[in-house]
């Protein structure tokens, strides 16, 4: 039987690897994208007393997706990976952060409704795609 060139190239396609960045925004947004589990000015945070449940920021989300997340550590560790993908959130939101006089993603985060943090996390991927490829 012969063999559909068009078939082998979707195959081919389909098991190309993300770069890892890409597949780093796509995990920690990911992890936030219902409301319930995102929050604002904690990098987590126990909602609920004697709960499991946990809400992350932006920043938390991007470290606890890449494994740099540390159980007894206040603030994540971040690794080449994960300020990577801080620097292309920033860049999604630089005109934003410019009108309203922030500094960084992490204060984006803190100031802005969810769907406006999701909105940034989509812009994010897409530039990430643009600068990465795949």
């Amino acid at each position: 039987m012969l063999l559909d060139p068009k078939w082998e190239r979707k195959e081919k396609e389909l098991t190309t690897p993300v770069h890892p960045v890409i597949d780093l925004l796509q995990r920690g947004k990911k992890l936030i994208e219902n409301e319930n589990d995102w929050c604002q000015c904690n990098y987590r945070r126990y909602p609920e007393k004697g709960s499991d449940r946990v809400q992350y920021c932006s920043l938390g989300a991007l470290a606890l997706a890449s494994g740099h997340y540390f159980n007894n550590d206040p603030c994540p560790a971040y690794n080449d990976q994960v300020l990577e993908a801080i620097s292309i959130l920033k860049a999604a939101v630089r005109d934003w952060l410019q009108l309203d006089n922030l500094r960084n993603f992490a204060s984006f985060n803190d100031t802005h409704t969810h769907a406006e943090v999701m909105a940034a996390w989509d812009r994010a991927i897409k530039l990430a795609y643009i600068t990465y490829g795949s």
